[in-house]
C-alpha cells in the first residue's frame, strides 16, 4: 500500500515525534517506520497502525498537502461558531454566579505573555508573532497562503505552552494565597478562586481557540 513519505514526515513533526516514538504508538517497529518514510510503502496493517497513531484514515496518509490554501473569503462558519462559544461561556458565567470572579486582567496577560515567551524561545519571535496572528483565519480566509503546514508543529506547541503557562501561575498564586499574612478565613476562597483563574484562561484559549485554528487549517491543506 503506498502513502506519501513527506505527509508522515509532515505529521511526526506536527506531533513532536521521531521515528522511534511513531513506532512506539503505533506498535511498530523503528526500522519499519524508517522504512515506510523512506519508500512510501507498507503492508496495509502497517499503514492502518500508522494512521491510527496520528487519528486519521490511511488514505489521507497517501495525501499531499496542498501548495496554497485560502480565497480570502469571510470565514461565517468560524465568525458563528466562535460566536456561539462565547455565549456559552457567558451563560457558564452566569450560571456559576459572581461573573465579575472571572475577570482578571493581570492574570489573562500572564498566561499570553509567558506562552509567547516560550513559543518565541522555541520556535523564534518571528514565528510566534506569525501564529498569534493566524488567528484572524477564524474570522477571514488567507489567500492562496503558501507552506501553511509549518505553521502545524508551532500551533501544538502553543498549546502545551498555554497548559503550561496555566499551571504554573495557578501554582504560584496558591503559594502567594497560602502564604500571605494577609490571608484570612474570609477572603482565602476568592483568593483561590483568583489563582486557578489563569489554569481557565489556559484552557478557554488552547480549546476554543487554538486548537479550532489548528484543526481548521489541517483540514483546509488537505481537503478543500
Amino acid at each position: 500500500m503506498n502513502v506519501s513519505p513527506e505527509k508522515i514526515k509532515q505529521l511526526r513533526a506536527e506531533h513532536g515525534w521521531s521515528q522511534e516514538q511513531l513506532g512506539e504508538v503505533a506498535g511498530l517497529s523503528y526500522r519499519t517506520v524508517q522504512r515506510v518514510e523512506k519508500d512510501g510503502n507498507g503492508s496495509p496493517e502497517t499503514i492502518m497502525a500508522i494512521a491510527s497513531a496520528f487519528s486519521v484514515t490511511p488514505d489521507e496518509l497517501s495525501m499531499e498537502y496542498k501548495p496554497t490554501i485560502g480565497n480570502g473569503a469571510v470565514n461565517w462558519s468560524g465568525i458563528l461558531g466562535l460566536g456561539l462559544c462565547v455565549l456559552f461561556v457567558a451563560w457558564m458565567i452566569f450560571l456559576a454566579g459572581k461573573g465579575t470572579l472571572f475577570f482578571d486582567c493581570i492574570s489573562l496577560v500572564l498566561v499570553i505573555g509567558m506562552s509567547f515567551a516560550l513559543l518565541a524561545m522555541t520556535c523564534g519571535w518571528k514565528q510566534a508573532l506569525e501564529v498569534f496572528s493566524l488567528v484572524r483565519w477564524l474570522f477571514v480566509e488567507p489567500s492562496a497562503a503558501p507552506f501553511t503546514q509549518r505553521h502545524l508543529p508551532v500551533l501544538r506547541k502553543l498549546i502545551i505552552y498555554l497548559y503550561s503557562s496555566g499551571g504554573i501561575c495557578t501554582l504560584f498564586g496558591l503559594v502567594a494565597v497560602f502564604t500571605s499574612p494577609e490571608t484570612t478565613s474570609n477572603n482565602i476562597y476568592l483568593g483561590t478562586t483568583v489563582a486557578f483563574l489563569t489554569m481557565i484562561y489556559a484552557a478557554v484559549i488552547a480549546e476554543l481557540i487554538i486548537r479550532p485554528l489548528k484543526n481548521k487549517i489541517t483540514y483546509m491543506l488537505s481537503f478543500n
